[in-house]
């Protein structure tokens, strides 16, 4: 299995395909930097030549670079791709500096890889083909088919799954401190815009009653009000207890293909408020609050409508919990990728 980073999620696919029965060799592509694009290039083409004689499927956490040795080898040697499409490798939108389709090489790399594919599992149907009206953009037409055409293998929606032994509703929303929460690491300024962090900054100076914490950073030289909290990384138990001490989790992306900040605290019974872009509507449905143009005031208004049915007992978050286990448990990411890899390789 061929990533640029060995995230959880990427460790949890791993762990799927070794249940499944396949022997796993995980293998980093470093996609950053054209002598480790180079050097991984060169380790990837020893290792093609090095199973040559053996079937052998490269399972590929996104489409790019990594994968497009891959399915230029499949012409000639026994391999079989299968690109899981995450969401820069869905998207292309230069307004907001994200999305691999934008770039010229990576655009030539994804194509090939996309074309001569032997599956492809989006993790959101949205990062094959949907409409964007979040923002004004160059693309309104987002998705992988919007910008590669002959597109004939197999594509399956498989979304991510959770485990309820890592996260679950501890408390109620009466019994939570907090009020606003959201997740995500944003060094720099155009990282930090997707994920929303200007509204956000926005909504907490108009709002300073208000207070809502930050997990993770925020770029050197952008405002922090004093009632934007801002919490350094944290490991996996601490953050569940940090989701069950807030009432409402915020996803204010302009681009995310299916957030797993999003499901954790969904997860934890935290009431979601989310942009309207790809897998999110379907993520938090009926038990949350959705904005549907990226503006500070309306964010805001939304905030508070979600404080509103909180205060008058017509969100629960258990429920909100319960709810998110039945759509996405880790098991139906495990069945489903599993009986998608066994398809592929003809087994």
């Amino acid at each position: 299995m061929a990533y640029n980073e060995l995230t959880t999620f990427t460790r949890r696919d791993i762990q799927i395909l070794e249940e499944t029965g396949f022997e796993v060799a995980p293998f980093q592509f470093h996609g950053k930097g054209v002598h480790k694009i180079l050097l991984s290039f060169v380790r990837q083409a020893w290792l093609l030549f090095k199973w040559s004689r053996k079937e052998v499927l490269w399972v590929t956490q996104s489409a790019g670079h990594l994968s497009l040795l891959p399915v230029l080898a499949s012409r000639i040697l026994p391999v079989k791709t299968l690109p899981i499409i995450i969401g820069t490798d869905g998207a292309n939108l230069p307004e907001i500096d994200y999305g691999h389709f934008r770039k010229r090489l990576l655009r030539f790399s994804l194509a090939v890889s996309i074309r001569g594919a032997d599956g492809i599992a989006p993790v959101h149907r949205s990062l094959e083909r949907s409409d964007y009206t979040f923002m004004d953009v160059k693309h309104p037409k987002q998705g992988f088919r919007s910008f590669v055409d002959g597109v004939t293998c197999e594509v399956r929606e498989i979304v991510n799954g959770y485990r309820a032994s890592l996260w679950g509703c501890d408390l109620p929303f009466p019994q939570r401190k907090g009020q606003f929460l959201t997740v995500f690491q944003a060094s720099w300024a155009m990282p930090a815009k997707r994920k929303g962090l200007d509204l956000l900054i926005d909504v907490a100076l108009a709002h300073p009653e208000w207070v809502i914490t930050l997990v993770g950073s925020i770029p050197d030289g952008w405002p922090c009000p004093p009632n934007l909290k801002v919490v350094s990384n944290v490991d996996q138990p601490l953050l569940r207890a940090i989701y069950n001490d807030h009432q409402v989790y915020v996803q204010a992306s302009a681009f995310e293909g299916f957030p797993n900040a999003l499901c954790e605290a969904m997860a934890c019974g935290c009431f979601p408020v989310g942009s309207n872009v790809a897998g999110i509507p379907d993520i938090i449905e009926d038990d949350g609050l959705l904005f549907a143009r990226r503006d500070a005031e309306l964010l805001a208004q939304t905030m508070k409508n979600a404080l509103l049915r909180i205060e008058a007992g017509a969100a629960d978050a258990q429920h909100i919990s319960d709810h998110l286990f039945e759509r996405f448990p880790f098991e139906r990411r495990k069945r489903e990728l599993g009986d998608f890899v066994v398809e592929v390789m003809g087994r």
